[in-house]
């Protein structure tokens, strides 16, 4: 019988421990869902590259809007506005679509040129702590890092 109580009582503690662990690592993924929208995303580099923008420059930033607003996003380009919509999938997986830019002229057209190719290149997405990283396939083509993050440091 105490054996009984006791495979029972350890039966039992194993199911709170797995329904806890399982609890928190659902929260944790949409906790990180969650803060994947509405973020003002800054690009710091493309392609491995960090970007240096001059001080009278307006720095180059994305915004996804969540499945409420139909997976928009919508941002900077470094001289035009882009705007656009993104579908996600499994594991993080994102595909970025009709994305188009109002059409000014300026002089850092060739950080533009970078940008809109690597919206149109992301395969994925991962965030860790305050910075997105865009990837296409295994490659890193891009990291943003949130806006309201690096003002408050």
């Amino acid at each position: 019988m105490k054996i009984i109580l006791l495979i029972f009582l350890t039966t039992l503690t194993f199911s709170f421990t797995s329904c806890s662990n399982s609890t928190e690592n659902n929260q944790t993924e949409t906790i990180s869902d969650s803060y994947f929208v509405n973020t003002t995303w800054l690009l710091e580099s493309i392609n491995g590259e960090k970007i240096n923008y001059p001080a009278d420059y307006k720095q180059n930033f994305i915004i996804f809007s969540g499945e409420s607003d139909g997976f928009k996003v919508q941002g900077f380009a470094g001289c035009n506005n882009i705007s656009g919509n993104y579908d996600v999938g499994d594991h993080n997986e994102i595909g970025l679509v009709n994305i188009v830019s109002t059409r000014k002229m300026c002089s850092f057209s060739d950080l533009e040129n970078r940008f809109l190719q690597m919206l149109n290149n992301a395969t994925s997405y991962k965030i860790e702590g305050y910075v997105l990283t865009i990837k296409k396939g295994q490659t890193e083509i891009a990291v943003f890092k949130d806006a309201k993050e690096l003002q408050s440091h």
